[in-house]
């Protein structure tokens, strides 16, 4: 009995359901978990998602509640939010289900892509790597991970439509006009769908560049146009909502780099989307230093991703003719990963694993291709025999994984725990647990976890405020006033530790300077209503006096 690659699932129907199997073994244990992390605050308290009336004002209003800053519009993903709490009542059981079945559609989509380029078999095998591998855990068992499901959905199925309908020819105006569609919605679930023009672009570049699919510039330069329209349009709503055109509340640790410093640490920083995308052994829902070093000189740690950019340059050189599908994965893996690099601006997190689950779709199709041809050089029976063996275990392997980190997701209490757990030695870490030890109403151990944040990264002044709010609650006024302090020297912007300042000053009866700190935030531009709003209330408390 022969052994071939084409054993593995084949025919369309029976690949898409084994495809889906996968991805449901690799998920379906997170079905029971509750609200986890940022999904309290966009869900769980958030009165915009609470009902479907006057559906349509979710377009004209930003992403996170009015109590945080308003760099974010994805209306989709709220609008998407509301529909489930209104059909389920509020029961997390149903956005775990739905984004489950999100994720199902997205590895499905990845089969559907990688047989536009690769034999049935490799592209099976693309889709069920994409289904069980564990970095995908953090965007299916966070409910706010919709936004990235939905925007991968839009980039997959949109490049699926696009590769389908050019590999016949020119693009027909519904085929524009889906991709398009698919397009906007993308780019209304979550910013980072902005990359789909160039990755049609890596397409044309590499897998339809054979002679039948070419047809000159004129059967694909309609697509672009409207893609085109399509984002500037996007663009405009954004902007005319929350002011800005891109970017988000930038990440601390990144912030105040200077453009070579930030591209040196993201450089060193590369190394975790290696292991994450090869050896996801340890994971963790936030990265930050020292864990990731800060690095402002070239050092061996930048200079090893520099070899991975050149890996991946070398890559593409060298399938490009031979191996076309292998180019155009590890294509998509650096344009998908560009929005969320750090590198061209500052985004909202370091590292996360949520922002590797469309560039990911790059990384399955280009592995699928490499192992095919090593597939084609084997030697025996005996030695495809142990192959097939051992892609079986890695598949398990994944399964297994990723099931029992998704129950690491169960709320809140359950992944900052982990997160202490396994990887102690970034400060977001410590953070987040002391902040919701906080909630939990267990002070004291929380000042312990939010002083060994500090301890680790002390130039966040988001953690000092969190601290100095501790203080506050337990009516250490002067502790409170010098941790909002340093939380100022920061940050002199800082709107939250500004106002500790005053509120310090003003139970220490000190009018003067509590009214002089509120002038210094009303003039920063930095939440004016709140400084008007404190100045009026010190300047009636001091008459009263």
């Amino acid at each position: 009995m022969t052994i071939d690659f084409s054993t593995i699932p084949a025919r369309p129907r029976a690949a898409g359901l084994t495809i889906a199997l996968l991805s449901f073994l690799a998920s379906i244990t997170g079905i029971a978990n509750r609200f986890a992390y940022d999904d309290g605050a966009l869900i769980a308290t958030n009165e915009h998602v609470h009902s479907l009336q006057s559906w349509w004002l979710r377009f004209t209003e930003p992403y996170w509640p009015d109590a945080f800053a308003h760099a974010l519009y994805r209306p989709i993903t709220i609008l998407g939010f509301a529909i489930q709490w209104t059909l389920g009542d509020g029961s997390p059981f149903v956005f775990h289900a739905v984004s489950i079945l999100l994720y199902a559609t997205c590895a499905v989509g990845v089969l559907l892509l990688a047989r536009q380029m690769l034999s049935p078999s490799a592209a099976w095998l693309a889709a069920a790597i994409f289904a069980v591998h564990p970095v995908h855990v953090e965007a299916v068992a966070n409910v706010v991970g919709q936004s990235e499901l939905l925007a991968s959905a839009s980039l997959i199925f949109a490049a699926w439509w696009y590769l389908r309908a050019r590999n016949t020819g020119a693009m027909s105006p519904r085929d524009v006009g889906v991709v398009a569609g698919l397009y906007a919605l993308g780019l209304l679930s979550k910013e980072s769908a902005v990359v789909l023009p160039a990755l049609l672009i890596a397409a044309e570049l590499t897998v339809l560049r054979k002679a039948g699919t070419r047809n000159g510039v004129s059967a694909w330069l309609p697509t672009l146009i409207s893609l085109a329209i399509v984002a500037v349009g996007a663009l405009c709503l954004r902007r005319a909502v929350i002011g800005s055109w891109l970017g988000d509340a930038p990440v601390p640790a990144l912030k105040n780099l200077s453009s070579s410093a930030r591209i040196l640490t993201m450089l060193a920083a590369s190394r975790e989307w290696v292991r994450l995308l090869f050896w996801p052994s340890l994971l963790s829902f936030s990265y930050s230093p020292p864990f990731l070093p800060i690095v402002t000189t070239p050092t061996p740690q930048a200079l090893w991703g520099i070899g991975f950019a050149l890996a991946l340059i070398a890559s593409v050189a060298v399938s490009y003719r031979r191996a076309p599908a292998i180019a155009f994965g590890v294509m998509w893996l650096t344009i998908a990963l560009s929005p969320v690099s750090n590198v061209f601006f500052v985004t909202g997190v370091f590292i996360a694993e949520r922002t590797l689950f469309a560039p990911s779709a790059g990384f399955v199709i280009a592995v699928a291709g490499l192992i095919h041809l090593l597939w084609l050089r084997l030697p025996s029976i005996e030695v495809r025999r142990i192959a097939v063996g051992a892609l079986g275990i890695v598949l398990l392997s994944g399964v297994v994984r990723s099931a029992a980190r998704q129950r690491a997701w169960f709320d809140t209490a359950h992944i900052t725990t982990a997160g202490v757990r396994d990887l102690s030695d970034a400060y977001t870490v410590n953070a987040l647990y002391g902040e919701d030890l906080a909630t939990r109403h267990a002070a004291g151990t929380a000042e312990k976890w939010l002083r060994r944040a500090i301890g680790l990264y002390p130039d966040d002044p988001e953690v000092q405020v969190e601290l100095a709010n501790l203080y506050v609650d337990a009516h250490l006024w002067p502790a409170a006033e010098a941790t909002f302090r340093k939380a100022v020297e920061i940050d002199p912007k800082l709107s939250s530790a500004r106002a500790g300042v005053v509120l310090c000053r003003v139970q220490a009866k000190d009018y003067a300077g509590a009214r002089k700190q509120a002038l210094i935030g009303l003039s920063s531009g930095e939440s004016p209503d709140t400084f008007k709003q404190l100045i009026a209330a010190i300047d009636s408390a001091s008459k009263e006096r």
